[in-house]
Order: structure tokens, then C-alpha cells, then sequence
């Protein structure tokens, strides 16, 4: 179990992130670690609740809707139906922990968030100052938002805030004393106001009511008086958190929390996302690909602003299974959840909603639970709360099923971690191609893999170049890419494409959205792309002057 909390723990801290998969590796060693609890519950007699056949049953529709072509790539239909699997296995494993271990299943995961949380807080105080150099911290821009190791601000403070929960639970557990946990509050949180993230706000109002709610239920010592406090000393670090800075000569923000508080771009994002629903299939556009959804609706609803998600988990699972099945996983899993909170009587279970809850309604504002170091320990808390509640299960002791699943595990991670770094290298090596550094060149169009097809495509029609007409096929292949992974290159490529094969009007619709999507400015830059592709390829012409012509 200790080496299981080692992979949980190093996922937060690592600070490996590189694309085309930015928090692969963070991700991977979640998955890891999710897999060395089962060998060690491999022989314990497992609970299967309704949740878990729920999240099976969840996890055949990106299957199915890549058989039915909704999906474009096979990789994206198994990776989210892997999440999905994973999301069940983790929550049969969350209430063996607690049928093992009981209370001290709780402290697993709570010294996890602790320790997590306090390296990370040296991180950030370390990224504030401006220091630079080494490779254990991530280097950031002078004046830029504090990231941890987990490279975005806002995960940051989710993170800070868990181990603040985690906190208050040791607490409440006698397992951290008064001195040394105020101590480490105030750590943590200075450290959440330098992430100048929005999401605490309020998370702290939701802990305070959710705190004075089960106070008296379930015999918390930690009066809701005290968190007040705390939450009030959040506040004043936030508001004077610039004045601090320019005391101590450190460089200003580009971009204040005001600013950012001000900023209308989620609503807008969202309202895009509503509308693609309403004109949308009835069965949605399929899991992971928000981005069709953006790129169908750009007209109709225009924001200048790339979001492959649509910063909002109930949106995000409209947009994948549409509105009648969508509608359904969120009734399920509201429900669930009400259950679980109104069953909650003990600490434990206070900790483990309180924790589930605050990445939940980070989920709200952007989408921490497509991330496996969010998603599968939310998951293992909620399993131990239905452990703790005794929610209906059967019990299941097929050794031979769970040694099958634990071996097929092992394969999938091997086999993706190979196919990655394949990617990770052919991706590195196209940017240096593509930036025209240095003359080496790849021997290939895309990497052989099999299981990351989606990037392997992306990869593919980056270095696909465009001389003349191609075959429907090939046509509909750029479309799919395109739509899935709606960069500059890819609809500027695409529309190329329709245009050299007599597609005029299509072609000319695909610039209209990229303009919808990027604004004028990239806009211009594709235009003026265009007008010296039509010099060597005079069957773009036409294009070229349609485009001049609406302008």
C-alpha cells in the first residue's frame, strides 16, 4: 500500500510535461499506482455497487460509438473507456480499503494530499520569487501565476486545497496537532492565494456550509467559527498579495485576478458548447471530441478562443453522448451523490464528499476529471464512503476475472507507455521539422502505433502536404482530424484540400471557422499563407479571390 501512496504521491510532484500529452507521465503514474492497490487486493473478496456497473456499462459507449463512426479514432474510444473502467475498478478498491482498514483508509489518501500539497506549496513560493534554474521545479514566466509542479495554476490550487481538507481531517483524527496543522494551513493556504486561482473562492464558501452542515451529524471538533477565520485570512492574502509583491520588487502580473474575475471567455465557451448541443446529434459528438462540437458551431455562435473541452463536466458529458443519454449519466450520478452526502455521519466520510466535492466543483469551471491524479483518487474516496454507508453490493470472489484484469492492466500500461514515447520523440522531432531547425527530417509520415491512433493522425496530416486533389477518402480522413484537432494547420491543410478538389464552397466554409475560432489576426496569416501557396498551386486561386471577395 506504501508504494501504491509513492505513485500517488510523485504524480503531483513530478515536473515531466511535454506535448503532444502534457500530463502524461503524472497520469501514468496514477494508473500505476492504481494498479499496484489492486495486486495488493488481488485476493480480498470484492463489493460491486451499483455505481461500479454503472461505470462499466458508461464505459461501452465510446466503444460503440466508434463502431457506429460518431467516434473518429480508435484511440480516443478505448482511452476513454479505459478512464471509465478505471473510474469502477477504482471504486471496488476504495471499499475494499475501508473493509481492510476502515478509519485509516481515510489517512491514506490524506497524507497523500498533505505531503503533495506541502512540497508543492515550496514549489510555488519558489516560482513566485522568480528563482530559476534546477530541474526538480518547473520554470514559469517573471510574473506569472504559481503552478506547482502540476504546470497549471488552477489544478495547483485544487491540489493546495485537498491537502488543506487533509488537514483539517488529521485533525479532527488527533493525527496532526493544533500548532503543526495551523502551521501547515497557513502554508497552504498563502500558497493557494499565489495561484491566483478564481475556483477557491468558492471552494470556501461550499466548505464552510458543507462544514456547519455535518458539524453536529457527525461530531466534528472543529467549529465552523474557526474555518470563518481561516477563509477571512484567504481573503486578505489575495487582496494584498499584489501589494506584497510590489513591496518586495517582484514583477508584476500581466493579468490580475480582477482581470481574470472580470473575464467573460467561460460564459462564452459555454454558450457555444449549449448551442452545439441544441443543433447537435441526438447521441452526442462523441467522448474527447469537444472540439467538432466548437467547430460546428463556430458560426452560429462565434468565440475567438480554441477550448477542446467545455470547462464544465455536465456540458462535457452532454457534448460526448448528447442530450437524452447525457442527461441520464448526470441524473445517475447527482443522485448518487445526494445519497452518499445525506448517508455521510463520521469524519471519514465528511473528508472523503468534502475532498470529491471540491475537484467536482473545480469540474464545474474547467475539467480536473479528465486527469487521472484527480479523477481516480475522487473515485477510491467515493468508494470508501459507500464501504462506510454500506450502499448495496454484491459480493464477487472470481480470482482467476480479477488476476485477468490485473495481467490485461499490465499489458495496456506497457504497451502505451512504449507507443508514447515513440510519440513523444516522432512529436518532438515534427516541431523542430516544422520550425525548420536544423536539417533532419523524419522517414515517415507518423509513427507506427497502434493504440494512440489520434495522435498518430494528428502527427500524420501535420506532414501531409498538400500538391493537388485526393481521393474522398483521403478527404474525409482530413476532415476527421481537422474536426478532432481543429489547429491552424489542420483547417488550413483541410480547406487546401477541399479547394484542389473542386470544393470550393466547403473550403471556404472551413477559413470562416478557423476565423471564428482564432480571430483576425491568425486569420490574416493564413490568408497571406494562401496568397503564396496560389502562386505555386494556381488551382488555389480561386480560393484565394473568393476569400478577398468576402472580405
Amino acid at each position: 500500500m506504501q508504494i501504491s501512496a509513492l505513485f500517488f504521491l510523485l504524480a503531483y510532484l513530478i515536473p515531466n510535461h511535454y506535448l503532444p500529452w502534457m500530463s502524461f507521465y503524472s497520469e501514468f503514474l496514477v494508473f500505476l499506482g492504481l494498479w499496484i492497490l489492486g495486486v495488493y487486493f488481488a485476493k480480498a473478496e470484492m463489493k460491486v455497487g451499483f455505481s461500479v456497473v454503472f461505470f462499466v456499462f458508461l464505459s461501452v459507449v465510446p466503444v460503440v460509438q466508434f463502431a457506429s463512426g460518431v467516434v473518429f479514432f480508435f484511440g480516443d474510444a478505448w482511452v476513454a473507456a479505459f478512464y471509465l473502467i478505471a473510474c469502477a475498478a477504482s471504486l471496488v478498491l476504495g471499499r475494499a480499503l475501508y473493509d481492510r482498514h476502515r478509519g485509516a483508509a481515510y489517512a491514506f489518501f490524506a497524507w497523500v494530499f498533505v505531503l503533495a500539497s506541502i512540497v508543492s506549496s515550496g514549489c510555488s513560493f519558489y516560482q513566485w520569487f522568480g528563482l530559476a534554474g534546477g530541474v526538480w521545479v518547473l520554470s514559469i514566466f517573471e510574473g506569472g501565476r504559481a503552478v506547482g509542479n502540476l504546470a497549471q495554476a488552477n489544478h495547483m490550487a485544487t491540489l493546495l486545497s485537498l491537502g488543506l481538507v487533509s488537514t483539517l481531517y488529521l485533525v479532527e483524527v488527533r493525527s496532526l496537532g493544533r500548532w503543526s496543522s495551523s502551521l501547515i494551513a497557513l502554508v497552504l493556504i498563502v500558497a493557494i492565494a499565489l495561484t491566483q486561482s478564481r475556483t477557491p473562492w468558492v471552494g470556501a464558501a461550499c466548505l464552510l456550509m458543507w462544514w456547519g452542515v455535518k458539524y453536529r451529524a457527525a461530531n466534528l471538533t472543529l467549529r465552523p467559527a474557526v474555518l470563518g477565520v481561516w477563509c477571512v485570512f484567504y481573503l486578505l492574502s489575495v487582496f494584498f498579495l499584489e501589494d506584497v509583491r510590489e513591496l518586495l520588487y517582484l514583477e508584476r502580473q500581466d493579468e490580475t485576478l480582477l482581470d481574470r474575475t472580470l473575464s467573460s471567455q467561460r460564459l462564452l465557451i459555454w454558450g457555444q458548447v449549449v448551442q452545439a448541443i441544441l443543433d447537435g446529434p441526438l447521441w452526442g459528438y462523441g467522448w474527447n471530441q469537444v472540439g467538432v462540437a466548437q467547430v460546428s458551431a463556430a458560426l452560429t455562435f462565434p468565440v475567438q478562443l480554441l477550448s477542446l473541452h467545455a470547462h464544465n463536466i455536465i456540458l462535457d458529458l452532454l457534448v460526448w453522448n448528447g442530450p437524452l443519454l447525457g442527461g441520464a449519466i448526470v441524473i445517475f450520478i447527482a443522485g448518487w451523490l445526494f445519497v452518499l452526502a445525506r448517508r455521510s455521519v463520521t469524519p471519514g466520510a465528511v473528508f472523503a464528499l468534502l475532498a470529491s466535492g471540491l475537484v467536482l466543483l473545480h469540474g464545474l469551471l474547467e475539467y480536473p476529471l479528465e486527469y487521472a491524479y484527480f479523477l481516480i483518487p475522487v473515485c477510491l474516496l467515493l468508494g470508501m464512503v459507500e464501504g462506510e454507508v454500506s450502499m448495496v453490493a454484491w459480493v464477487k470472489s472470481a480470482p482467476l476475472l480479477r488476476y485477468f484484469a490485473l495481467s490485461s492492466c499490465a499489458v495496456v500500461l506497457i504497451a502505451v507507455w512504449v507507443e508514447y514515447r515513440v510519440i513523444e520523440e516522432d512529436h518532438r522531432l515534427l516541431r523542430f521539422e516544422m520550425g525548420r531547425i536544423g536539417g533532419i527530417k523524419a522517414d515517415h509520415d507518423a509513427p507506427d502505433v497502434v493504440l494512440l491512433s489520434q495522435l498518430r493522425e494528428m502527427i500524420r496530416l501535420a506532414r501531409t502536404e498538400v500538391v493537388g486533389p485526393v481521393s474522398p477518402e483521403e478527404l474525409e480522413w482530413m476532415r476527421q482530424v481537422a474536426y478532432r484537432y481543429p489547429y491552424i494547420p489542420c483547417l488550413y491543410r483541410y480547406s487546401m484540400a477541399l479547394a484542389l478538389n473542386g470544393s470550393l464552397d466547403e473550403s471556404i466554409d472551413v477559413l470562416l471557422r478557423l476565423r471564428s475560432i482564432y480571430g483576425e489576426g491568425d486569420y490574416q496569416m493564413v490568408l497571406a499563407g494562401l496568397r503564396e501557396e496560389a502562386v505555386k498551386k494556381p488551382a488555389l486561386n480561386a480560393l484565394y479571390q473568393a476569400i478577398a471577395v468576402s472580405r
